[in-house]
């Protein structure tokens, strides 16, 4: 039965938005998967699934779990316990799980969880927020490897598709952030401005996507205060707190603030500066966030002496 449902749950949603078998099967399986998943000749992993139901605009969590085997429900137990661990700064700890997952045979065996993966090993390897390794060879490399497990041919100088998974989204955010903190800021803002151009076409569903669109937004607004546009970086720091507001999603909350503070500093508003500088702060706090809540401090000072 719920293979059956998967299959007319794909089918609909696919002829709903004119979306040929091909187009959606691009970089995560092949069109004759598709075709049987439809007539319910298969059923998709979970992970498949998800990236299906996130091309097609839909809450992927919402029918998931009636598709979970056992090993798939252990890899989000673990996916869960990384998050965590990233917000407690254990970087060890989640290199040890990594590892873990990568001796698990029937995760070496599956692309998704592999991509994760490589993911986040790149993501440590840049230093996480700071990106302060960003120039370490092995994170291009590591880049490289997690996105052509899904897309093949991708060309970080010509993005081009508009059915990007959320885990590919973020991933084309990295390469950007590595262009930024190499010295590359046009190239970065081009990254950007394609991908936030690309999401906000909506094909993936609005709170799925939120978290990681604010992430984005974050690194746009810093490429345009980089490049000196403070307009830009302020009207785009706006636009990612008014996402996070109305998805409820708060994990780029402060970065968000530091980016409409540091602009408002900058267009000569340092009254509102101080103020949005106050409610990042405070934001941190509350969500235990020690590192940011410094950092905002010390910028925060940094503006009242005028060394900002």
């Amino acid at each position: 039965m719920a293979t059956y449902c998967a299959g007319v749950l794909i089918s609909e949603l696919r002829k709903k938005r004119g979306i040929t078998q091909e187009k959606l099967a691009v970089g995560i399986c092949d069109r004759r998967t598709i075709s049987y998943i439809e007539n319910g000749s298969i059923s998709p992993s979970k992970y498949l699934f998800e990236q299906l139901m996130q091309r097609l605009g839909v809450d992927s969590k919402r029918f998931s779990s009636y598709i979970s085997s056992k090993e798939e429900l252990y890899f989000d137990e673990l996916r869960n316990k990384i998050s965590q661990l990233f917000r407690e700064k254990k970087t060890d700890e989640i290199l040890d799980l990594l590892q873990t997952m990568e001796k698990r045979k029937s995760f070496s065996k599956n692309k998704y969880i592999l991509q994760y993966i490589l993911k986040t090993r790149a993501w440590i390897i840049a230093g996480g927020m700071d990106w302060n390794n960003a120039s370490d060879s092995k994170l291009i490399s590591l880049l490289d490897q997690a996105i052509h497990l899904t897309l093949e041919n991708f060309d970080i100088e010509h993005i081009a598709s508009d059915l990007y998974t959320i885990i590919e989204i973020d991933l084309v955010r990295m390469y950007g952030l590595w262009k930024l903190y190499t010295g590359k800021k046009e190239e970065a803002l081009r990254i950007f401005t394609q991908l936030d151009a690309i999401i906000q076409t909506g094909y993936i569903y609005k709170v799925d996507i939120s978290g990681p669109h604010a992430n984005l937004l974050v690194s746009l607004a810093k490429s345009y205060r980089w490049l000196g546009n403070y307009e830009a970086a302020l009207s785009t720091s706006e636009r990612g707190l008014t996402i996070c507001v109305e998805t409820h999603t708060f994990h780029s909350l402060p970065w968000l603030l530091y980016q409409k503070a540091s602009a408002l500093y900058w267009l000569g508003n340092k009254e509102e500066a101080l103020t949005a500088f106050d409610e990042g702060i405070i934001i941190a706090r509350n969500y235990r966030e020690e590192k940011v809540m410094e950092f905002m401090k010390k910028r925060k000072l940094d503006a009242l002496n005028g060394r900002f």
